[in-house]
């Protein structure tokens, strides 16, 4: 019998639904650029803020508006987007209560949620909503997984593994890392920086409660936070996982694989593939997406700016339950910093210790 194959597509592009909003962006770096562009493309009037001058000049050859400040920012905005780096987030949040509607806040949501709790009850009183910027959710494989789970095809759900790996200095060339917002002692480090792993194993498997973590410093990048994890948590109907992190080494790795008694869901994020095995080793289903990470973030920031569009879309069911919630990303935080609590490893790089 032959294989269920399938494709699997971004969901339909929405042009001009933000058209008549205009959307304050905090901070103006790589990621607050590619939320700039993505709310321009949307139809939005964006208006951006940032210290720097060479990101201000970038961000206006889009056609981003710069204000002077971020309070000017925001007297003109219905919708935020912080960009800055994590240590900034909640000063920014606190300054958008109740001036504008909506904020998206880039993950971590805050590397401090004992603060961020009240902070995020004032939003609420102040009838500002709030979320998380964790673009995973709106990967087409997160999606199909998240059917597939809801089908029960499964069977009864015994365990997960989820893996990011990577090298660090591959995401940010020609720059010192040791010098930027992953070193940063309290809101640095794997843990903060693949933090979307954590929240994906929320997504897909229910609210989990840390059992263990390890971290470690490998010592090959020069940092002074870990730069290698793995963290355990128990869901509902005590589901294990377990969650690899690290940013030392290649090539890329950003894997999935879910384990129930019927059958065991794979998932490639960076192949955008997925396989569905019985317990027999048959391959029940497969499918591949043709989507990309740009696609995703483009689909979030619609989800964001555009609800009632997506309502009224095809990709409905999927962007309007994948935005994250700021209860999503406190959760978040409170597991990471939880697990950067742990004894500090280090381990001794080969080439310094034959050096």
């Amino acid at each position: 019998m032959p294989v269920p194959q399938s494709g699997f597509s971004p969901t339909e592009t929405v042009t001009d639904c933000a058209r008549g909003l205009t959307v304050a962006v905090l901070g103006l770096g790589s990621i607050g650029l590619r939320h700039a562009r993505n709310c321009l493309s949307l139809g939005a009037t964006v208006v951006g803020v940032d210290p720097r001058s060479d990101r201000r000049r970038l961000a206006s050859e889009i056609g981003v508006r710069i204000a002077e400040d971020r309070g000017a920012a925001l007297d003109v905005a219905t919708v935020a987007v912080i960009a800055t780096p994590s240590v900034d987030h909640l000063d920014g949040l606190s300054a958008c209560l109740g001036r504008v509607e909506r904020v998206l806040v880039e993950k971590p949501l805050t590397h401090d949620p004992q603060t961020a709790g009240p902070l995020l009850e004032r939003a609420k009183a102040a009838g500002t909503t709030v979320y998380c910027g964790f673009n995973l959710r709106f990967h087409e494989t997160v999606a199909e997984a998240r059917r597939l789970l809801d089908s029960g095809e499964l069977g009864q759900i015994l365990w997960a593994s989820f893996v990011g790996s990577s090298d660090l200095r591959d995401w940010r060339p020609g720059q010192d890392i040791r010098a930027g917002y992953t070193n940063h002692p309290q809101a640095g480090g794997v843990l903060f920086d693949y933090c979307h792993e954590i929240d994906l194993a929320q997504h897909l498997l229910g609210p989990g409660t840390l059992s263990s973590a390890r971290i470690v410093q490998s010592g090959t990048l020069g940092l002074q936070v870990e730069d290698i994890a793995t963290i355990e948590m128990v869901h509902p109907d005590n589901v294990l996982s377990t969650i690899q992190l690290d940013y030392c080494s290649k090539p890329a790795i950003r894997e999935a694989r879910i384990r129930g008694a019927r059958a065991t869901l794979e998932l490639d994020l960076l192949g955008r593939r997925l396989r569905l095995v019985a317990a027999d080793g048959r391959l029940l289903h497969a499918a591949e997406g043709t989507g990309s990470f740009d696609l995703d973030y483009q689909a979030e920031m619609r989800a964001l700016l555009c609800p009632e569009s997506v309502a009224a879309g095809s990709g409905a069911a999927v962007e309007s339950e994948a935005l994250a919630g700021a209860e999503a990303g406190l959760s978040v935080s409170h597991l990471v910093t939880a697990a950067r609590q742990s004894p500090l490893l280090q381990q001794q790089p080969l080439l310094a210790a034959s050096s």
